[in-house]
């Protein structure tokens, strides 16, 4: 991970994203930078139209002299960028380009209504952007996480989202847990499971198989069985062992394969109490 960026519009949210996001850097050695996107307005070519957007720009560099200074961190270098358009889709557009390999958002930022960034911002980017995103919710970190947790199962993506994890263990130092989801019964009706023992004994295979393959990468690691709805059992979990960072597949087996990413991560991102990393 060499360059972080993260969306700010001056929120609460968004400034849990900047702490974050400087946290990160300067645990890997990575560049951050502090984007903030002016909505585009269809009355740009008229006098009130280019007052309002005069006065937007001139409150985005006043909101990005804030947030450096409220990142700063020694040896630290922080860069910042105001661009104009729909929030998600420009800063999905900058990363793209090769300008990040991480992008942080807050799970709300200010409302629509307020004309910034984050409404749900952070919905939108997880759909589009082809970089992982990290979604701050919850209680952040405050220091360096020293504890990742990821969702496995089977799938693909679900297996790039556990390479992410044990990288990302391994640069800051942290214990890494990879989790399995068995559906329970009251998981809802494709969380049947008609064969229980079959079931577990193919989680604790998954379990295997990754600790084979991810201990090389970041070193000792933990692994877990979980049962239950797949989001609400993966954000309890994190929350009981004050896990830093959860980590999951945007898109893992779907629900005719009755194991567990569906889109566990949209609803994780809006249930857990700590920031989920959302890796394509």
């Amino acid at each position: 991970m060499r360059r972080i960026l993260v969306g700010v519009d001056g929120s609460l949210p968004s400034h849990d994203a900047a702490d974050l996001g400087s946290l990160l850097a300067a645990a890997t050695g990575a560049s951050l930078t502090l984007a903030h996107v002016v909505p585009s307005i269809e009355a740009a070519d008229t006098a009130v139209g280019q007052r309002l957007q005069a006065e937007r720009h001139e409150y985005a560099r006043h909101l990005m002299r804030e947030m450096v200074a409220r990142v700063a961190r020694a040896g630290l270098a922080v860069e910042t960028e105001v661009m104009e358009g729909g929030a998600a889709e420009q800063l999905a557009a900058h990363a793209a380009r090769g300008s990040a390999d991480l992008v942080v958002v807050g799970h709300r930022g200010r409302s629509v209504a307020a004309d910034i960034l984050l409404g749900s911002v952070a919905d939108r980017l997880m759909q589009i952007c082809d970089r992982p995103v990290l979604v701050v919710r919850g209680e952040p970190p405050r220091v360096k996480p020293d504890r990742i947790m990821v969702g496995i199962d089977g799938s693909g993506e679900g297996d790039t989202a556990a390479c992410a994890a044990a990288a990302l263990a391994k640069a800051l130092g942290a214990r890494l847990t990879v989790a399995h989801v068995i559906p329970s019964e009251d998981g809802g009706e494709d969380a049947f499971l008609a064969d229980a023992k079959l079931v577990r004994d193919r989680a604790q295979a998954l379990l295997a198989e990754a600790l084979e393959d991810l201990e090389p990468i970041c070193g000792p690691l933990t692994t877990a069985v979980l049962t239950g709805r797949p989001a609400e059992a993966l954000a309890e979990a994190a929350k009981a062992r004050r896990i830093g960072i959860v980590v999951v597949g945007h898109r893992g087996r779907g629900a005719a394969a009755r194991l567990l990413l569906g889109s566990v991560a949209d609803r994780l991102a809006h249930v857990s109490p700590r920031p989920v990393l959302v890796v394509r």
